[in-house]
């Protein structure tokens, strides 16, 4: 008795040209802005109290 192994096919995924945009600026730029302005409203607010 043997048990054959699980043949896993290829997968692709296509992202049209605007999804893959808003995708990138998503994530390479609002993220960090968001980030770097909530940083800056945390300093300040310890700098000031």
């Amino acid at each position: 008795m043997t048990i054959r192994p699980v043949e896993r096919s290829l997968r692709q995924t296509y992202v049209p040209g605007g999804e893959a945009l808003a995708i990138f600026l998503g994530t390479v730029v609002l993220l960090p802005v968001i980030f770097l302005i909530a940083g800056g409203v945390i300093w300040w607010r310890r700098r000031r109290a």
